[in-house]
């Protein structure tokens, strides 16, 4: 009979393992699915970065438009014409520093600008087509979102 100790030592005679070229071969694997990884975790962040700066301008957009829409037909704001709204009086924040339109005019300058567009009886007579467009000129993309709403004169 054999004894356990002798069985365990045959046990590891016949045992090689994993050489240090073989165990070096897979970190290398390893490394690179980790780098991998990490290159999706980098585009994912700018993504949804761009995506909320995309989301605030839409935002401001569909503000501005409800705004301009809870206005009586014959408002001096929706007479026919292009506005381009004053960055100290416009009621949003412009250059992201928590503050809506300091005293300070210089202090208000930033990337976001609004403008609207009233044209009168189109598509459709007795309706004015009501078209804001907010842009953000950021350091190195323009992003614009453009929101159309249609007010009729109601009787």
């Amino acid at each position: 009979m054999v004894s356990t100790i002798e069985q365990n030592s045959q046990f590891v005679k016949g045992n090689k393992g994993f050489t240090l070229i073989e165990v070096l071969i897979a970190l290398v694997i390893f490394s690179l699915g980790i780098l991998g990884v990490a290159a999706l975790q980098s585009g994912s962040i700018n993504g949804n970065t761009s995506a909320r700066g995309v989301t605030d301008i839409a935002l401001i957009a569909t503000d501005r438009l409800e705004m301009l829409r809870s206005l009586p037909y014959d408002d001096p704001a929706l007479a026919t014409g292009v506005y381009a709204l004053d960055p100290v009086t416009d009621r949003i924040d412009n250059n992201y520093n928590g503050m809506i339109d300091e005293t300070m005019p210089a202090n208000e300058t930033g990337p976001l600008t609004i403008q609207y567009t009233v044209t009168t009886d189109w598509p459709i007579e007795r309706t004015k087509t009501v078209t804001v467009t907010v842009t953000h000129d950021g350091a190195a993309v323009q992003k614009a979102v453009t929101m159309q709403q249609i007010i009729p004169l109601i009787l």
